[in-house]
């Protein structure tokens, strides 16, 4: 079975409830760190922009897994977060949501999640990809090529567009 060589496929797909991991049956691992690589790079990145609190990170997580509390003096001294216990606290919000069979929906999924789910699974709301499409279809259909195959239009159209992306 040909998997999704996009990593940016493999990431929306892993951030959908329904499927998580389920469609994977050989390279499972490779892609279960694929997406948590996604999700500290994602997190750091929104921890970085102070848009992110990752205390209720910490604290959706104390609900499954129990964790010392670090005393009023110990907080008196730490100036920030370290980021090898930010990295272990992403990792287990990821392996808490992939274990997790209850979750049926984006909107019971952590908020990091979330706006994950919405970065990489939103479509884009302009017309102008599709029309620029329907556009280079009608130049690559002419009257000489009428009679192409529909399989081959569609690999010529792609062959096209995809030069692009790379």
């Amino acid at each position: 079975m040909i998997y999704m060589q996009s990593k940016m496929c493999q990431i929306a797909a892993c951030l959908v409830p329904k499927f998580k991991l389920n469609w994977v049956t050989q390279e499972r691992n490779g892609i279960k760190n694929t997406f948590i690589e996604a999700v500290v790079d994602y997190s750091t990145t929104e921890i970085n922009s102070q848009e992110y609190n990752l205390q209720s990170t910490s604290s959706a997580l104390s609900r499954e897994c129990p964790s010392t509390n670090s005393d009023s003096e110990d907080d008196f001294f730490s100036f920030g977060e370290n980021s090898s216990d930010t990295n272990v606290n992403i990792k287990l919000l990821v392996n808490n949501y992939l274990s997790n069979g209850n979750l049926k929906s984006p909107l019971e999924i952590p908020i990091i999640l979330k706006d994950m789910y919405i970065k990489y699974n939103t479509a884009v709301p302009s017309s102008a990809h599709v029309e620029r499409l329907f556009s280079a279809g009608g130049q690559l259909l002419s009257k000489r090529r009428g009679s192409m195959v529909d399989q081959n239009f569609e690999m010529s159209l792609l062959m096209k567009f995809n030069r692009y992306f790379d």
